[in-house]
């Protein structure tokens, strides 16, 4: 189903002349169009022309250097080849003297015409002179080249009788080697004769490094003469091919230099001439379009403004005040009609983590979805309204009878449990509902809403995801809730608190180990109340901290007067976790009452690490720094207990209660408790048993090697006096044991 939508304003056709001048508005820009694509395809294919003759030149140009590089090689090669006095000293006979020492075939090939290799091939194929990198050397040709070129020494045997030179170029290393080769000649010396064996060889090897082909690019005017960097670049063009080289070169382009120069002015006056075409149409029509635009605008205002005094911008369901006129007609209805007035208090449950996880913006397209779903389920004629945050209103008047209702709020439930997708993850909520019906609870829209919102919060006491009817009970307890809240705020600044202390005892010795503040209300008119009564209570309404805090100074100020060795634990809510504050707030009481840190023990449960476990961390590692003492509370009720206490910086666990009844009658709770222990020893914290009230369960703690105990059987909860008079007395029982 598609959410509701703002309406479109409707509007008038355009008169007669304003079609015609936009009919010409039209026809001109065609024109201008026509003769920009002409203008700038001119402009493109006289650019292309230009770069197509630069590469044309270039390659020309590249060629004939190739050539006249080649032509110079190849006629050193002859020069030195076809030479009577070399067939005499390098064919005939080896004379390396001759050679390189005099300087006839020496060093100054190489460092006047740059040639790596000078190499004499004998009839036996075997290197019998060789000149590498302008020094003499006893190396074969196939040990520097790496192969030997065959193919090439015959070339150059086979024209030894026309005294032909060859040229070969093949790999060596990172770069190719361009190799000249000519059979030893006599060539026009008359006193030297030519022997029958097969010819000598003279090979010359000129490497084409980066350097050599960046001199001669420079020589000429190529830009980055080179051979191929990489296969893409051995196929592009321009390129020069001979054999197995190929020589690349980035040749100049004229014509994009021309596009660059001219293309910004010719866009420019285009755009020039389009603002002016613009301005002067513009002026022809303004007038009746001026009108036609007031109308549709107030028009549209006017549809706007209507749907967003009735409409949620966010999720486009009808918001309070559309509620409020619906609700209105549909009271006025109600003596006419079969089925009652049904209210539906709607909460998504968990919605506040979608929140803090996904930001604000994640939240909103959750809501947009559950908006989708919840309209899913209802009939065209009921309303389907958002009443703020992530709260919802449906008000139905499809329902005929109760077995209706409960169907319609298990599909509703059953709908909002389905997964939602939030940046390509699946999230879960809940969905609570209070109900209300008219006219079996109120037949006032004001009414009908604050007992469907009542209904909502006994909802969400039940564990939530669920639904509940309005009952009258309902407002009596939000009204005793109220009167509570009212006298606890007033509790705190009237002094009506004090505390109780319970004892926790050393199971090995029996002496006291400390004791744990317990916090009592003694209210004026309805006696003492126990803190189950009122600590949720002052949690919702932010008095956590004042109470928390008055606790901790009078259990600090009271454990000054005791025994240096006894501890005082105050139970740390996990409201004050999320609260900034925490830390300073101990420092300082502790500062204000003079107890040392380490007399302190705040003990924790496990929903200050379920809550934030980071943010749970930091605060716990502060309060560490100053000295403190942390205790995990009921260890063993989470799902998760164990990995925290491995985590966080714990002192020692309280074992919760519900094995310590177990732990005489079900060997289960014995392994239970027994494994507790031994994981506490492991990780040398204090454990605490929480709870004893039989010598039985006493004795299993002691076999099991527990630490504390705490519990009816030791010591119930007593005021401050009553717990003096306990450790004077353990002092004085001490004395005389060892008198």
């Amino acid at each position: 189903m598609k959410l509701p939508t703002a309406p479109e304003a409707s509007h008038r056709a355009d008169s007669s002349h304003l079609f015609v001048a936009r009919r010409a508005l039209f026809a001109v820009v065609g024109v201008l169009i026509v003769i920009s694509v002409t203008m700038i395809g001119s402009l493109s294919y006289v650019a292309w022309q230009l770069n197509r003759h630069e590469f044309q030149h270039s390659q020309h140009m590249v060629e004939q250097v190739w050539r006249s590089r080649l032509k110079s090689i190849i006629s050193s090669t002859r020069d030195n080849a076809f030479w009577g006095d070399a067939y005499q000293h390098l064919h005939i006979d080896t004379d390396s003297d001759w050679a390189f020492v005099r300087g006839n075939l020496g060093a100054s090939l190489y460092t006047d015409f740059q040639f790596e290799g000078v190499f004499v091939v004998g009839p036996d194929d075997r290197t019998r002179y060789a000149v590498i990198g302008g020094e003499l050397a006893d190396r074969q040709l196939e040990s520097w080249l790496g192969a030997l070129p065959k193919r090439l020494i015959q070339q150059a045997r086979d024209g030894a009788a026309d005294e032909q030179a060859f040229t070969q170029v093949q790999p060596m290393g990172e770069h190719p080697v361009l190799l000249s080769a000519a059979a030893l000649t006599p060539g026009e010396n008359p006193d030297v004769e030519m022997t029958d064996d097969p010819q000598s060889v003279l090979i010359l090897a000129y490497r084409l490094t980066p350097l050599k082909l960046d001199q001669i690019g420079t020589d000429y005017d190529i830009a980055n003469l080179r051979t191929p960097l990489d296969g893409a670049d051995a196929v592009a063009a321009p390129a020069v091919r001979a054999g197995e080289l190929v020589l690349r070169w980035d040749p100049e382009r004229p014509g994009d230099k021309l596009i660059n120069g001219l293309l910004p002015v010719l866009l420019l006056l285009l755009a020039a001439l389009a603002v002016g075409t613009f301005v002067v149409f513009r002026k022809s029509f303004h007038t009746a379009r001026l009108m036609d635009k007031q109308l549709l605008a107030i028009t549209a205002g006017q549809a706007a403004l209507l749907h967003q005094s009735r409409h949620d911008a966010l999720t486009g369901l009808p918001n309070r005040t559309h509620m409020q006129t619906f609700l209105q007609a549909e009271l006025q209805r109600l003596p006419t009609r079969e089925a009652p007035v049904v209210m539906l208090s709607l909460d998504l449950d968990n919605f506040k983590a979608i929140n803090d996880v996904f930001g604000h913006s994640g939240g909103d397209s959750v809501l947009r979805e559950v908006a989708l779903r919840l309209q899913g389920c209802i009939a065209r004629q009921d309303l389907l309204v958002r009443h703020g945050g992530d709260e919802f209103i449906l008000i139905t008047t499809s329902l005929l009878d109760m077995p209706a209702i409960h169907g319609l709020c298990r599909q509703l439930i059953q709908r909002i449990a389905e997964p939602f997708t939030v940046n390509g993850q699946d999230v879960f909520i809940g969905l609570s509902i209070g109900i209300a019906l008219c006219p079996a609870d109120a037949c006032a829209s004001c009414e009908l809403l604050k007992f469907s919102d009542l209904a909502l919060y006994e909802a969400k006491k039940a564990g939530r995801n669920t639904w509940r009817f309005y009952e009258q009970a309902m407002t009596t307890r939000i009204t005793e809730r109220r009167e509570l809240e009212k006298d606890l705020r007033a509790a705190i600044g009237a002094d009506q608190f004090t505390l109780r202390y319970q004892p926790r005892y050393h199971i090995s010795s029996g002496r006291i180990a400390g004791a744990e503040a317990l916090i009592r209300w003694e209210h004026p008119t309805r006696g003492l109340c126990m803190p189950d009564r009122f600590i949720g209570l002052a949690e919702e309404n932010g008095s956590i901290i004042a109470l928390s805090d008055w606790v901790m100074h009078r259990a600090c100020s009271d454990a000054v007067r005791w025994e240096d060795s006894l501890i005082v634990s105050v139970n740390i809510s996990a409201v004050e976790f999320r609260t900034p504050g925490l830390v300073e707030r101990v420092r300082n009481v502790l500062a204000a009452t003079g107890l040392p840190s380490r007399r302190l023990e705040l003990e924790v449960t496990e929903r200050v690490m379920i809550d934030d476990a980071e943010a749970g961390l930091n605060v716990m590692t502060a309060l560490k720094a100053l000295g403190v003492r942390l205790s995990m509370d009921d260890f063993g009720t989470g799902y998760s207990s164990l990995s925290y206490l491995k985590s966080f910086p714990f002192d020692g666990l309280k074992i919760d209660r519900s094995f310590i009844n177990e732990i005489e009658d079900s060997a289960q709770s014995q392994s239970i408790v027994q494994a507790i222990i031994q994981l506490g020893r492991s990780l040398s914290l204090t454990i605490t048993a929480e709870g004893v009230e039989t010598a039985r369960q006493l004795a299993y703690l002691k076999s099991f090697d527990c630490d504390e105990a705490q519990g009816y059987l030791l010591s119930k909860p007593m005021p401050l006096e009553a717990f003096v008079q306990a450790m004077a007395a353990q002092e004085v029982q001490a004395t005389a044991g060892t008198a």
